[in-house]
């Protein structure tokens, strides 16, 4: 049986890992050099696979687009989450796309 107690008192660590969202495919791995100098190895990747599931991101980043994910070897505690998040979108906002889309 689990001691819930533990949970109450501290988190346990999470993965990090972050997706990737382009129709540029060779933005991923200069992506992953930047995220890694920012958290950490990476010791797990996806495939890049194609990304037509929805037509939400058409408007703003066109079409073909393609999908990957990258995983951090560090756990991370889950109050790290929301400044990574501030973080990344500062980092997806210097890859502004010609139409004005990320």
């Amino acid at each position: 049986m689990v001691n819930t107690a533990t949970f109450k008192e501290r988190p346990l660590p999470v993965k990090l890992f972050i997706g990737m969202l382009s129709s540029e495919i060779h933005l991923f791995d200069k992506l992953k050099t930047i995220l890694s100098d920012n958290f950490g190895a990476v010791d797990l990747e996806s495939p890049v696979w194609e990304w037509d599931h929805t037509d939400h991101y058409l408007k703003e980043m066109g079409t073909g687009l393609k999908r990957k994910f990258i995983f951090f070897e560090k756990l991370i505690s889950p109050g790290d989450i929301s400044g990574i998040k501030l973080k990344t979108t500062d980092m997806e906002g210097q890859y502004i796309n010609e139409h004005g889309g990320r």
